[in-house]
């Protein structure tokens, strides 16, 4: 009998009993970034039925390639797409494992990575090569931004969609852009400060002139302002875990206190925050006024809890995405130069944004379905339901993770 396969991590929406793993172990578990559980929990509400798909690694998928017929594969993407040696190496075995079997393998949110520019980045050999693949085994191919698709049908791939972020599909209900708009708008009328609201700011990245001027004024707000620090990274866990007393170097230069001897670390200490599950950190963000930051997924978790979020976009995916998916967002230059000091602007422009929103995701949403169906998959219910304009009945969740039902 032929098997479905989700080739994905063994964790793919939370990590039980999270408590008794170290820094390591849950960036293992999570793919080295803990906001990679964002996109992989939504697929469970875009392709009905996942959890009775056999989940495998790479490595197992291809050496089990000889013992057991595959008729379908899916897989959960993220910016594989990459320049780098490292891209280049994980791209070659993804290549061999794909290639071993036969079947359809149908992928979601495949992206590139590339820092703010015009130009096309060109493809390495070995990427070049696994994009071919996944071509070839698909109707369609479901890629995150423009710029991607963008990419392959430079490389002579067309039946690539831009689909968004599957994060963008974790919340069903039809009316989440006019509820965030107007709770937005309402706060933005009562001309709040900083310290006013309980702010959730997601973790700074670098490669952007800006990226150390916006993490400084991320740390001063932390200083003053009732505020969490979500991280994703390696970078900051094993100081938050007490593994560690140092504060990595991107954090150390941008410090607003250097002459003040350990606030630094009392403020990191007092102000982050991980979550190794979708649902506990959506539960949290709720509890806030606002987000923002510059991780998407760090921005989308929020919103899809029906905060008030915005992306601070640093590199072309980022924009794109947000793009795409119709999010609010800001560059590094505009939040530090109006928005740092009053959250009101902020606020309108999150609630102008978000007026469009539900239109826009039931114009990706669309998309998505299209590609699901195109594929042979068979849609969940909840967006098929958002598409139609009409909440989706809340599910049960799935064996093994977490489920989610609507709070609004």
């Amino acid at each position: 009998m032929a098997s479905k396969v989700y080739l994905d991590l063994p964790y793919t929406t939370d990590i039980p009993a999270a408590f008794k793993f170290d820094s390591t172990g849950l960036m293992d578990g999570s793919g080295h970034n803990l906001g990679n559980f964002a996109f992989r929990h939504a697929l469970r509400f875009i392709v009905n039925g996942l959890d009775g798909y056999q989940t495998m690694r790479w490595r197992e998928l291809h050496e089990r390639s000889q013992e057991i017929e595959i008729d379908n594969i899916v897989l959960s993407c993220a910016n594989w797409l990459g320049l780098s040696d490292q891209d280049e190496a994980a791209n070659k075995n993804r290549t061999r494992a794909i290639s071993s079997v036969e079947g359809q393998a149908t992928c979601f949110g495949l992206g590139v990575q590339a820092k703010l520019t015009d130009e096309l980045p060109t493809l390495r050999p070995n990427t070049l090569e696994f994009a071919r693949i996944l071509s070839s085994r698909a109707v369609t191919i479901s890629v995150r931004d423009e710029m991607t698709r963008n990419v392959l049908y430079a490389a002579g791939i067309k039946n690539a969609v831009v689909t968004g972020c599957p994060s963008n599909f974790i919340n069903p209900d039809p009316t989440l852009g006019k509820t965030i708009s107007d709770m937005a708008r309402t706060l933005a009328d009562q001309k709040p400060s900083w310290r006013d609201l309980r702010s959730c700011i997601s973790e700074a990245s670098g490669g952007h002139p800006f990226s150390s001027r916006v993490l400084r004024s991320h740390i001063e707000m932390l200083d003053t302002d009732p505020g969490f620090y979500l991280i994703q990274s390696p970078a900051l866990l094993p100081f938050l875990l007490g593994e560690s007393e140092d504060i990595p170097a991107f954090y150390a230069n941008a410090d607003p206190f250097k002459e003040e001897t350990g606030k630094l670390a009392k403020i990191m200490r007092r102000s982050l925050l991980h979550f190794s599950s979708v649902d506990g950190w959506m539960d949290f963000a709720r509890s806030c006024h606002i987000s923002f930051g510059m991780r998407i997924h760090g921005t989308m978790v929020p919103l899809q809890a029906g905060v008030p979020s915005a992306l601070i976009a640093h590199d072309t995916r980022t924009v794109g995405l947000a793009e795409r998916m119709g999010i609010p967002w800001v560059t590094p230059e505009d939040f530090v130069r109006k928005h740092s000091e009053s959250p009101v602007g902020l606020l309108n422009h999150i609630a102008d944004v978000m007026e469009s929103y539900d239109k826009r995701r039931g114009e990706v949403g669309e998309t998505m379905l299209t590609h699901v169906k195109s594929n042979g998959l068979p849609p969940h219910p909840a967006l098929e339901a958002l598409i139609t304009g009409k909440r989706a009945a809340p599910q049960a969740a799935p064996p093994g993770g977490a489920g989610f039902t609507s709070p609004l």
